[in-house]
């Protein structure tokens, strides 16, 4: 019997297709964060989930016991907003504004909507 693959794992889906959930201005910001993330980690991206494109991959592990991959940065676009993780940093409090932060600074220069957050797990 096999199992079936973990709901976060990279796929083979375009990212153009993940990147389609955005229209208008989100669209265009996705767009641009799209070609930013790729220069800052020189990583191509890739579509995990269905819905979040990451750059790079790590594996962790919990103290549960629970492990699996998880991009080492990435972000998901939605009709309202963008939303970002990273494993490598994370502020005190776990969730920082894109607009406030300057451990996401490049990607903070392409999101100007209100609806823009960051989610940072820590390392």
């Amino acid at each position: 019997m096999t199992g079936s693959a973990p709901a976060m794992s990279p796929s083979d889906l375009p990212v153009e297709v993940a990147l389609d959930r955005a229209t208008g201005a989100r669209r265009e910001e996705a767009d641009e964060l799209l070609q930013l993330l790729a220069g800052v980690t020189g990583e191509e991206p890739v579509v995990w989930a269905g819905r979040i494109i990451g750059y790079g991959e790590h594996e962790f592990e919990y103290t549960s016991g629970h492990s699996g991959l998880a991009p080492e940065l990435a972000f998901a676009s939605g009709a309202r907003e963008h939303t970002f993780s990273s494993s490598k940093t994370s502020p005190p409090d776990g969730r920082i504004s894109c607009r406030s932060s300057e451990s996401i600074a490049p990607a903070r220069a392409a999101c100007t909507s209100p609806g823009c957050q960051a989610w940072i797990a820590a390392s």
